[in-house]
């Protein structure tokens, strides 16, 4: 085993910054990519994705444990691509059988064939890819976030030729998804270079794979985010799913501050403490504050980017912000309580002590929580459903439950949390940080920037950067006066983009 360096705050930076860069270069390839396919050849490319996402999902499960190796100093890397490339095989040959009846949808598609081969081009992607990306989360959390401006960049120039250039359609869309996800393994095999290195560890792969319940059952929380969707269009309709969805777009921005923490579980691994918990909820809520209070000001501009008719959810998001922000702080809390845990390093330890262990504490209280979330939602339109059908209304209740939810999560996490390592929430900090957010919320609220109603799409983009521009100037020059640890933290950053610029 070595020593692992984690530098929290600048892998948090640099991912955080990735996934906003990421958020703009996304849409940009959607909407040029869109715009030149038919519909049938858009939704086909996207049950493909879906397609893909089934035949990746083993990789899941070599990948909890790699992380976790990884981030204690283990030389695992080999170990868990040697591991995934089998399975991989694996996955390649239930498609290469089951491709006549999974790709069915596409059999009156005129270029069927060239697309199964990219299909089977595309798995070997996806798994060197999750790989990769599940050793840089143990070892380099920023490696991350590098390699996704790679991805990013990559994607946009080969779908400007191939689709917009070369007029390719779906095949074109499809490679230059492709090529550029190669480009990523690329660069994150480079990068993690000296990790990959050593042995193939076959006692190790014997562990993980008798161990693939734990990261399965983990998974079993994620498998329900969407059946509230399938609740509420199976009982009030289409409508109240496609505000939720709007409201969930524009919030999305706020839980991307998780990216900030994002070197706070490998640093746990590794031997961290209490303190670096305290940083880590530092950090991040000195973003998702104000982001969030941001949303609460400019609500209908913003929802306004998507369509005009969302906007008449824009109390429900105003409530969704403050939803972002709980759930926030509970995936923070539940990546701590993993971190800290240490039973797979112990010697003769049964199911019964895996059972007892944080690893299987957190996925049951997700579990346990989203099945009473998904009864109370239930139970509240049951007993509405007489006296309240406006859909904007529905929204607005939805999401009033899923926060108390998120809420009670949080704290059952907290105080496990509490009880394992001592750490104290930065009250100071979060004081600081929620007073700026509310001038900031105050003058935007006043100059009215934010809720406009607007009606053409550039219109409610100029306001949208305008309020961004204003709210953050205000903000920030706020904090760096009543903080002295965000005036520290602006210098280092300062520092690294001067030394980044000299090694350039």
């Amino acid at each position: 085993m070595r020593k692992r360096e984690i530098r929290l705050r600048y892998a948090g930076l640099v991912n955080f910054a990735s996934n906003l860069i990421s958020v703009f270069t996304g849409m940009m390839f959607v909407t040029m990519t869109s715009r030149r396919l038919p519909e049938a050849e858009f939704g086909l490319w996207y049950y493909i994705g879906v397609v893909v996402q089934y035949l990746v999902i083993p990789a899941a499960m070599t990948n909890y444990w790699l992380t976790r190796y990884a981030g204690r100093g283990f030389r695992v890397g080999k170990t868990g691509l040697i591991v995934n490339s089998i399975v991989m095989l694996v996955s390649l040959l239930v498609y290469s059988a089951a491709s006549p009846y999974v790709m069915y949808p596409a059999s009156e598609y005129e270029y069927l064939q060239f697309i199964i081969m990219l299909v089977a081009l595309q798995i070997p992607a996806e798994y060197f890819t999750s790989t990769l990306v599940a050793l840089a989360s143990g070892v380099a959390p920023q490696a991350y976030g590098y390699g996704q401006l790679i991805l990013e960049t990559s994607k946009l120039i080969a779908g400007y030729f191939l689709v917009v250039q070369w007029r390719m359609g779906l095949p074109g869309a499809m490679l230059a998804f492709i090529a550029a996800k190669y480009a990523y393994v690329l660069f994150l095999a480079l990068y993690l270079r000296e990790d990959l290195k050593g042995s193939f560890n076959p006692e190790m792969a014997k562990k993980w794979v008798k161990l693939w319940w734990l990261p399965a059952y983990g998974l079993l929380p994620a498998y329900m985010n969407t059946a509230d969707v399938m609740l509420i269009t199976y009982l009030i309709g289409s409508v109240p799913a496609a505000h939720m969805k709007a409201v969930q777009t524009v919030i999305a921005v706020i839980l991307y501050s998780n990216a900030l923490t994002s070197a706070l579980y490998p640093k746990l691994l590794s031997g961290g403490t209490g303190r670096d918990i305290e940083v880590a909820i530092s950090f991040m809520l000195m973003f998702a504050i104000p982001m969030a209070a941001g949303t609460i000001a400019m609500s209908k501009v913003f929802l306004s980017l998507l369509k005009p008719a969302y906007i008449a959810s824009a109390s429900a998001l105003s409530v969704a912000a403050i939803q972002a922000l709980l759930l926030s702080l509970t995936n923070l809390f539940a990546g701590s309580l993993a971190g800290i845990e240490r039973i797979e390093l112990f010697e003769n330890v049964s199911f019964k002590d895996y059972i007892k262990s944080k690893l299987f504490y957190v996925p049951s209280i997700r579990l346990i929580t989203r099945i009473a979330y998904l009864a109370a939602l239930g139970l509240v339109l049951y007993i509405t459903s007489a006296s309240v059908s406006d859909p904007i209304t529905i929204v607005f209740m939805w999401i009033g439950v899923k926060a108390f939810f998120d809420a009670l999560t949080m704290l059952i996490y907290a105080f496990k949390l509490s009880r394992e390592i001592d750490f104290k929430l930065p009250l100071t900090s979060i004081m600081k940080y929620t007073a700026s957010s509310l001038v900031m919320l105050a003058v935007l609220w006043l100059l009215g920037i934010g809720q406009v109603e607007c009606k053409v799409f550039i219109e409610a983009f100029k306001l949208a950067i305008m309020g961004v521009a204003i709210g953050a100037t205000i903000y920030f020059t706020l904090i760096a006066i009543l903080d002295g640890e965000v005036r520290r933290l602006f210098k280092d950053a300062i520092n690294e983009l001067k030394k980044m610029a000299r090694l350039s």
